[in-house]
């Protein structure tokens, strides 16, 4: 996951489109943190860009104990989700079983990881990050 601290991104689709921009603040890569599927968009630098990284293993130990932030992860996930299904439904004709199945495998993998922050007690120590920069 990636946590932008200055500068701008593009988000593609996968026929290359840009659907959306993400700048100082936002964050991306949040996905493949919370489940095992494939990356469902890229991100191109439009400017020089300095970013933060958290790794898998941060990440897990960051949310234990503190489900209100995992929560808002989920649901900022859940709305990108939703958009690039709205984006890909209109750029091509999906399978509509199939997005159907994916979208219950991601609810189901965002209850879990909720239901185990929720269980864990709050962690003692921070997650450790390392400042990256994105050309």
């Amino acid at each position: 996951m990636y946590f932008i601290e200055n500068g701008m991104v593009s988000i593609l689709a996968e026929n290359g489109s840009v659907i959306g921009h993400l700048k100082d603040g936002d964050f991306f890569g949040e996905l493949a943190l919370i489940s095992s599927e494939k990356r469902v968009a890229s991100v191109v630098a439009t400017s020089h860009v300095n970013a933060y990284l958290l790794n898998r293993s941060d990440f897990n130990q960051a949310m234990q104990g503190y489900p209100e932030i995992l929560e808002r992860i989920l649901k900022i996930a859940h709305g990108r989700i939703n958009k690039i299904n709205y984006i890909a439904d209109i750029i091509r004709a999906n399978d509509e079983n199939a997005k159907k199945e994916i979208q219950k495998e991601l609810e189901a993998i965002a209850k879990q990881k909720l239901q185990k922050a929720r269980q864990s007690p709050s962690a003692d120590s921070t997650s450790s990050s390392s400042s990256a920069s994105i050309h």
